[in-house]
C-alpha cells in the first residue's frame, strides 16, 4: 500500500508488486540502477501538481521502489533443514 499525502488529505493507493520483488539476486548494480530509478521519480511527482494523476503516479512509484531498495538490506531467509 502506498500513501500519498496532500494539502488536504492523506490517500491510502493500492500498489502492484515492488519493482524487483519477483528476484532474490538483486545486486550492487541493481541498487545503482534503483536509486537512479528513485531519483527520477521523485523529480516527477515534485514537478507534477499536487493531487494530479500524475502526481500519485509518480507517488506510488517511488513507494515501490523504496520497497525494492530496503529488500536489499534484509537478510534473506535461511532454507528450511529437513530434520
Amino acid at each position: 500500500m502506498t500513501i500519498a499525502t496532500g494539502h488536504a488529505r492523506i490517500v491510502a493507493l493500492p500498489c502492484p508488486a515492488p519493482v524487483g520483488a519477483e528476484r532474490t539476486d538483486l545486486s550492487v548494480n541493481d541498487r545503482v540502477v534503483l536509486l537512479a530509478a528513485h531519483r527520477a521519480a521523485r523529480e516527477r511527482r515534485e514537478r507534477a501538481a499536487l493531487g494530479s494523476d500524475d502526481y500519485r503516479a509518480a507517488a506510488e512509484e517511488v513507494g515501490r521502489i523504496e520497497v525494492a531498495l530496503n529488500r536489499l538490506t534484509e537478510p534473506q531467509p535461511e532454507p528450511p533443514t529437513a530434520a
